[in-house]
């Protein structure tokens, strides 16, 4: 975008110099000392020789055409630049679990689950504000129907939900190590050594970490959250850039063609 902009601009302060020379002896002189006259007239036209100062109406032409553009793609930075400092993030409305017992909020679990008993006893929430559900999906709809104002969900299953919800739900507060996963054997089972060496080679080796990446895997819109607020591209000013560049070419032609 910039180097479009710089080319452009570098363009039409070349049209403009050379429809104005023979008006104007400043800007005539050694090849070095026109150079730098036609670049910084490039980008000082407006300041340079604005109104009356522009002799041609070729180039008052290829000028006012440029401002214009100018004008949008100025306005354009701006509302960008105002959007990426100004863009929300994405807050949890509950930080805490004393909040949650304050404010007597239902919250969600596991069918199935060790959760429901801990959030009972351990963590004190009436059992009627304690809800069951049995997927990722369940969870996402209690959220928007506002049965629950959280969930306790096991880390396998929060990764799986949070991968998929990303840009509507966030983890919040402490982490909490109350269980885990086993595998169980016969006492004196020949498995338990092979099993033990399996799993402490695939945890130190990062064999964990790919398979958790290729099969919880996030939503292709989750991948975007970074980039919701988009660099400008040449490709949204196409148009704006031939119609500069078009009318300064047609009063380059159309002065050439009287002058030679």
């Amino acid at each position: 975008m910039w180097a479009s902009i710089t080319v452009i601009t570098i363009y039409n302060g070349f049209v403009v110099w050379l429809i104005e020379r023979p008006a104007h002896p400043e800007l005539r002189g050694s090849m070095l000392h026109q150079i730098g006259v036609m670049l910084w007239l490039s980008f000082n036209t407006l300041f340079s020789l604005q109104g009356g100062k522009l002799h041609s109406n070729l180039s008052r032409m290829s000028v006012v055409v440029w401002l214009f553009v100018a004008l949008v793609v100025i306005q354009t930075y701006t509302a960008n630049l105002t959007s990426m400092l100004t863009v929300q993030r994405l807050e949890p409305a509950v930080t805490s679990v004393e909040e949650l017992l304050k404010s007597n909020a239902a919250v969600g679990y596991c069918s199935g689950s060790y959760l429901e008993k801990y959030l009972v006893d351990v963590l004190r929430f009436p059992r009627a504000n304690v809800k069951h559900y049995g997927s990722a999906e369940e969870y996402a709809q209690g959220f928007d129907k506002k049965e629950i104002a959280a969930a306790f969900i096991g880390t396998p299953l929060a990764k799986i939900f949070l991968a998929k919800y990303c840009k509507k739900f966030m983890q919040a507060g402490p982490t909490y190590n109350i269980g885990g996963f086993g595998f169980a054997f016969p006492r004196g089972s020949p498995l338990l050594a092979s099993i033990n060496e399996a799993l402490l080679k695939v945890s130190e080796n990062g064999t964990l970490v790919q398979l958790e990446n290729k099969f919880i895997r996030q939503d292709k819109q989750c991948q975007d959250k970074d980039d919701e607020i988009h660099s400008l591209s040449p490709n949204g000013f196409r148009a704006l850039f031939i119609i500069t560049g078009g009318t300064s070419t047609i009063a380059l032609i159309i002065y050439i063609f009287l002058y030679s």
